[in-house]
This record gives C-alpha cells, sequence and structure tokens, in this order.
C-alpha cells in the first residue's frame, strides 16, 4: 500500500542520511590522524619521494628535577616544565623532593598539581612510601 511505501521510504532515507553523516565523520577523523602524523614527520633530501622521517623528540628538561628551593621549582615550571615530568632514571620531581626530605617544595610541587599517587615503572613506589623509607614521616 502507498503507507508502506511511505514508511519505509522516509526510513531509508534516514538510514542513508545517517550512512553519510558517519561516513563523514570517519573521513575528518582519519584526516585528523594523518595531519597529526604529518606533524610529528619531517621531509628529508636523503630519504626517498614520498617517504618521512620521524622528528626526535624534543630535549628533555630537568630542572625541575634538581630544585632544592621553591623559587627554583617556580622558575622551572615558568620556563615550561611539566609537574609531573619524569626523569631519565624514571623519576617525578615530587618522588626526589621527598627522598630528600625538602618539605617546601614538596608542598610546592603538590600546589602546582603534581600527582601524589603516580608511581612510573621504573621505580614503582609512591613519593610518600620513598618519604616514609627515608624517615621523613612528617611529609
Amino acid at each position: 500500500s502507498w503507507c508502506s511505501t511511505l514508511f519505509s521510504s522516509r526510513h531509508h532515507q534516514e538510514a542513508l542520511s545517517f550512512l553519510r553523516t558517519r561516513r563523514e565523520e570517519t573521513k575528518r577523523r582519519k584526516e585528523k590522524r594523518r595531519k597529526a602524523r604529518e606533524k610529528r614527520m619531517i621531509p628529508s633530501m636523503m630519504i626517498p619521494a614520498g617517504l618521512m622521517m620521524y622528528r626526535p623528540p624534543p630535549p628533555l628538561l630537568y630542572d625541575i628535577h634538581s630544585a632544592t628551593t621553591v623559587q627554583e621549582v617556580e622558575k622551572a615550571l615558568e620556563k615550561g616544565e611539566r609537574v609531573d615530568q619524569i626523569n631519565h632514571e624514571g623519576q617525578t620531581a615530587l618522588m626526589i623532593s621527598c627522598k630528600r626530605g625538602d618539605f617546601e617544595v614538596v608542598d610546592c610541587l603538590l600546589n602546582h598539581g603534581a600527582n601524589p599517587n603516580s608511581s612510573p615503572q621504573a621505580t614503582g613506589r609512591l613519593p610518600l612510601t620513598i618519604a616514609s623509607s627515608e624517615g621523613f614521616s612528617r611529609i
């Protein structure tokens, strides 16, 4: 009947519209990923045409890990270092400060958003555990 034809064609059109929308969203996501991948790559004259080479990662800054005063921590953060950045030994600045017993630096790092529950895979120990094992129960 004409009613079932109208009903089925409307649903058919809605289904096609839905599929077109999904296809467009998928294309946009793929294009976004491609552009992000290209940002990490640099062309080189030494590489055959069409191939790209990955950029090396930016150099790590370790000023925040060697900071022994609140001023040094704040200066390192102003330079753009992340508060939970991991150094070459797999330690965060909070872990190192807890190990040294620098109460003011620990407080400053926590105020700037350091994660007290972070446990990098290299050490597997929480900052609080490190402080207590070093005899700094006040932290």
